[in-house]
């Protein structure tokens, strides 16, 4: 097995085990595992004991698909099953662990005798500003990648390798022309432009934040966090674009298989770092949010029947594509919306043929 690879798949296992982990952190304090609770209760024992028996779940499952990770190297598309794996058993974790929550909140009526406001608006959202010069730069590498392929096609070989191996190994090739050649930088161009469009639309979106007791507090992290997702959209755009820059010019480089090994794997690890960033900066908004004193505003309910297991959003009724996580960080998919639906099932289909195909085509 080789060691780049081994790394990888250990360190994918480990950051996809710490981030269920940390799901709850990431969440509004008053959605712990993504039940609608009012702030006064958001530290009630009965949602401490249901957080702390995730966590430990979450965390021997981990073990385990490193365990059977680790046991199965042999075969090249363990990681994805035991990743897939470790997934699925962390979205049933959830789904079990919050029911104590649901039965204390219905048997005590948690929300008897509270001021509440089904829409708590906050003040007007000002458009976050947008990375602008990362992105900007971002282009330029995939833009320079582009003209270093152009100015050295005459001396590229022929056939021309269009897939390397995970020791950095050529095993695929095609006959040399220009569009062969370009298909890379071109690909990075249009996902540079793409994530920066992304950006773009989501700096304007106008999303109504409850106040969960605390307006200001709420309003505080809600700015933040938009500033926040904008700067790590610009870091994560960077990274890919250097990722990608590299690869489209890999064959201009001729480099010894080892050393574009590690590099192509280091590059990869490199581009998970703004998200990680993004998990660890998002986890400390809401811990100082639940350090905010008691509510001094209405309560903001959330309709707990429209979030099925507290992670998928179905409402025919509400003609938005998406919707602010409950869970989490960004966005989730109404699933109760015909595109919302379409999406999902064509990024399933899409997974699951990047899983299968390999059995197929062999």
């Amino acid at each position: 097995m080789n060691i780049p690879v081994l790394v990888t798949m250990v360190m994918t296992l480990l950051i996809l085990g710490a981030t269920l982990i940390a799901l709850p952190s990431l969440s509004r304090p008053t959605v712990p595992l993504g039940v609608s609770v009012p702030s006064t209760r958001a530290d009630d024992p009965v949602v401490r004991a249901a957080l702390a028996r995730y966590r430990i779940t979450i965390g021997l499952l981990m073990v385990i698909a490193l365990t059977g990770a680790l046991a199965t190297l042999q075969w090249p598309l363990a990681l994805a099953w035991w990743a897939l794996g470790l997934l699925a058993a962390g979205m049933a974790t959830f789904v079990v662990c919050r029911r104590p929550i649901q039965r204390a909140k219905a048997e005590q009526d948690w929300y008897a005798g509270l001021t509440v406001r089904l829409v708590a608006p906050l003040s007007p959202v000002e458009p976050a500003p947008v990375s602008w010069l990362l992105h900007l730069l971002a282009l330029g590498l995939t833009l320079l990648s582009a003209l270093v392929v152009t100015v050295a096609f005459p001396s590229l070989p022929d056939p021309l390798p269009t897939h390397y191996g995970a020791d950095g190994v050529p095993n695929a090739w095609e006959p040399k022309s220009l569009a062969t050649a370009l298909l890379v930088p071109a690909v990075a161009v249009a996902s540079t432009v793409l994530l920066a469009t992304l950006a773009a639309v989501l700096a304007r979106r106008i999303d109504p934040q409850p106040g969960d007791g605390h307006p200001g507090v709420a309003k505080s992290v809600r700015d933040d966090q938009r500033h926040l997702l904008q700067r790590t959209l610009g870091l994560t755009n960077l990274a890919s674009a250097a990722l990608l820059g590299f690869a489209a010019v890999v064959p201009v480089l001729n480099l010894a298989p080892s050393a574009l090994s590690v590099l192509v794997w280091g590059g990869t690890a490199l581009t998970v770092i703004p998200g990680v960033w993004l998990i660890l900066r998002t986890a400390r908004l809401q811990r100082d949010a639940r350090r905010a004193p008691s509510g001094s505003g209405p309560e903001s309910p959330d309709d707990d029947r429209l979030w099925i297991g507290g992670l998928f959003y179905y409402n025919p009724s509400d003609p938005s594509f998406t919707v602010p996580k409950r869970a989490g960080v960004g966005y989730d998919l109404n699933l109760g919306h015909p595109a919302g639906m379409a999406f999902l099932v064509g990024s399933a289909l899409l997974v699951l043929g990047l899983v299968v195909a390999p059995f197929i085509f062999r």
